[in-house]
């Protein structure tokens, strides 16, 4: 089974938790473990977080591709109805905000 991720924070906050549930009776040491064996060691975190070379292979890509979609509209921009104009200006900002929503959440 896969272990689902956990940010450094987060696991800490789960650390301290575990502490808190096990000196009050709540859980043994046993499902502690089992617990904390759902989750990502801090090692797998950190080994996770030192794929820069591929984040950065990832953000060149995606400014290239960024900066290929500005140049067909900036190029195709006069020929372009108001309306048309309009519907890539909304575009953009709902993709851009819809975007950053959903990192937001994933990430956390």
């Amino acid at each position: 089974m896969n272990r689902r991720p956990i940010s450094d924070q987060i696991r800490q906050w789960l650390l301290d938790e575990l502490k808190i549930w096990r000196t009050g009776g709540i859980l043994s040491d046993d499902q502690s473990g089992r617990i904390l064996d759902l989750y990502e060691t801090s090692a797998e975190v950190a080994q996770r977080k030192h794929s820069v070379a591929l984040y950065v292979l990832s953000s060149l890509a995606a400014v290239m591709i960024g900066l290929a979609v500005l140049l067909v509209v900036s190029y195709n921009w006069a020929a372009m109805s108001a309306t048309e104009k309009l519907v890539v200006i909304f575009g953009v900002l709902l993709g851009s905000h819809g975007a950053a929503l959903w990192l937001r959440h994933r990430t956390c």
